[in-house]
């Protein structure tokens, strides 16, 4: 076993890693290490190598022997079987070794974030808030990291915390309409409607040709604005016009509900509010139902 490695022969070997000379390397390291003997160094980049070629089982048994020869007891060896484990879909033994890795050094950004992204999977929303808070101290402008963040707390219902992270982050991460959107659910949940409006306004002139369920997401968003600004013969007519593509949607249904309720109407509202329920069984077909409601369109809208 050879722990030390002269600087030059690591700079070729780097310098062919970062070439992606990836076979030449490997020959490299053959006849270095069948001459001089394995080192952590070589390890670490035959785990790189393979991670990087999509061998991962072959990564993992490179990073094992690392730690296992190593003079130092370091994360980035446990980082990276965690990113292999990760690979093969094995969350368990992915977490295993992320969180030696920040029990060693609890300050590298993508150990955090990764942990958070497989408890997010695993619907831990506890320590999911844990991992990208770490996260987000480390590095607040992170682009992804601020959009999955957002879109957790407001799973949470932690809107004012949300909103104080969307309004610190950089003006670049408009790009992404997923954080436009949860951006602008925040703002209506904490009551500042018109603000709440022109972010959403921003995410439908984007995504009407581009994500139709956000689209649809979006319209809901901007009927329940207009429901609180009482405004509800629009946002009736938005309703109806979802309902005309997809009679089923819970989130529309709902929306209408409200909506018929705060003009008077609160035999549609209840009927409304009962088709939203999956779980209510009606005597005639559902489908038929709100039919009703889009054949007589025009008298809903002139009438409520």
């Amino acid at each position: 076993m050879n722990t030390n490695i002269d600087n030059k022969t690591k700079n070729e070997f780097l310098k062919k890693f970062v070439d992606e000379k990836y076979d030449d390397l490997l020959n490299d390291i053959n006849a270095y290490t069948s001459e001089f003997g394995d080192s952590d160094f070589t390890f670490s980049l035959l785990g790189n190598i393979f991670y990087n070629t999509k061998k991962y089982k072959e990564s993992i048994d490179a990073f094992q022997n690392e730690i296992k020869i190593s003079q130092e007891n370091h994360f980035l060896p446990y980082y990276n079987l965690g990113r292999n484990y990760e690979r093969l879909g094995d969350s368990i033994q992915a977490i295993k070794n992320y969180l030696e890795s920040h029990k060693l050094n609890p300050n590298k950004f993508e150990t955090n974030y990764n942990l958070a992204m497989i408890y997010a999977i695993q619907d831990d929303n506890i320590k999911c808030e844990e991992f990208f808070s770490y996260a987000y101290n480390i590095n607040s402008q992170d682009h992804m990291l601020i959009v999955n963040y957002l879109s957790l707390l407001h799973r949470l219902k932690k809107y004012q915390e949300g909103v104080k992270i969307a309004e610190k982050a950089p003006k670049e991460i408009e790009k992404y309409f997923q954080f436009t959107y949860n951006y602008a659910l925040m703002l209506y949940e904490v009551g500042d409607l018109k603000k709440a409006n022109n972010e959403n306004e921003k995410v439908l002139n984007y995504v009407k040709k581009v994500d139709k369920q956000v689209y649809t997401d979006c319209l809901v968003l901007k009927m329940n604005i207009l429901n609180d600004s009482n405004e509800n013969k629009k946002a009736i007519k938005i309703g109806l016009d979802i309902l005309e593509k997809d009679p089923h949607h819970y989130a529309t249904l709902k929306s209408l509900s409200t909506s018929f309720a705060h003009i008077g109407n609160h035999h549609a509202s209840i009927m409304l509010n009962r088709l939203s329920d999956g779980n209510i069984r009606f005597e005639n077909d559902k489908s038929g139902v709100i039919n009703l409601f889009l054949h007589n369109k025009d008298k809903v809208l002139l009438n409520g």
